[in-house]
């Protein structure tokens, strides 16, 4: 849950906790909930706004790098459950096109 909230957050650089939850299909309050764990661990912040109103969230490079290190831990796990069964170019390019998929996904 939380991972699915930081994979938004930096996607889409900032959010407000109403637009996580509308996101995530969540109550306001669960999505509260995500940030404030994700605030306790330093991997969240509230972004600088002009609007006292509006809490922006945005990730600290603390987060970056836990979400970096989260991607290379599953595209190595997808890699060892798939030996045997694929060539290792085949892997290769099965990595590749998810990577791919993932940036279509971030300009959205």
């Amino acid at each position: 849950e939380q991972l699915e909230a930081l994979i938004m957050i930096r996607s889409h650089r900032r959010l407000t906790i109403n637009e996580l939850a509308d996101l995530q299909d969540i109550f306001k309050t669960a999505a509260s909930k995500r940030i404030h764990k994700l605030e306790k661990m330093g991997l969240v912040r509230q972004a600088a706004s002009d609007n006292k109103r509006i809490k922006l969230m945005e990730m600290t490079d603390e987060g970056i790098q836990f979400l970096e290190e989260v991607k290379e831990k599953m595209a190595w796990i997808v890699s060892e459950c798939l030996k045997g069964h694929f060539s290792t170019e085949e892997i290769v390019q099965f990595v590749d096109k998810l990577q791919a998929i993932e940036q279509t996904l971030k300009q959205r």
